[in-house]
């Protein structure tokens, strides 16, 4: 089946707040080369170069660049490959949404995420708020509750500056540790 998403007005509201988000969080703190890993159709990685970051986009489905190529072009440096595997230059910041939960071994890819940047802006769906059901995603390995999220954060050299929530699909970002539907954190080494 064709992917449906093809302007930025395609996709769920949450998804671009967190970009939204994620632009102004990245300003504030400088940063000017951003990956975005597990980039997917690459609405996101489109948004980072819109708003002027050297941006490169990562995922491992060919079908989900090549529909970003097609429809998301833009300056943004797109490729296929595996984030815990790919040779990747260093970077100010890793953005990487939705994507955690879908790693088997998740402490490796957060020590990728450290070794290539010092700022990591992240999100993963809140066992509390959103429960985990491989019926209804069966790409996903896990979902997380906040304390399992911190851990795994600070065990691979993060502390943890900011913490937000998103409680529905409208996706307004609250600050706190809320149960809600999606954790979003802002993380530095």
């Amino acid at each position: 089946m064709a992917d449906p998403r093809k302007r930025l007005g395609d996709v769920r509201a949450d998804h671009v707040r967190r970009y939204e988000f994620a632009i102004n969080t990245l300003a504030r703190h400088g940063a000017q080369r951003v990956l975005d890993a597990a980039c997917g159709i690459a609405y996101g990685s489109k948004m980072l170069a819109d708003a002027g970051f050297q941006t490169a986009g990562i995922d491992i489905a060919s079908a989900e660049i090549a529909h970003g190529l097609r429809y998301f072009a833009s300056a943004a440096d797109l490729s296929v490959g595996d984030i815990l595997t790919a040779d990747l230059p260093k970077f100010d910041a890793v953005v990487s949404f939705e994507t955690i939960e879908h790693i088997e071994d998740d402490a490796a890819l957060l020590r990728k995420f450290a070794g290539l940047a010092p700022l990591l802006i992240a999100s993963v769906p809140n066992q509390d708020g959103h429960p985990f059901d491989p019926k209804r995603h069966p790409d996903h390995v896990r979902h997380y509750r906040l304390q399992e999220f911190e851990d795994l954060l600070t065990g691979a050299g993060y502390t943890i500056r900011e913490w937000l929530s998103q409680t529905n699909k409208k996706g307004d970002l609250k600050v706190g540790r809320n149960v809600c539907m999606t954790m979003v954190v802002v993380a530095e080494q």
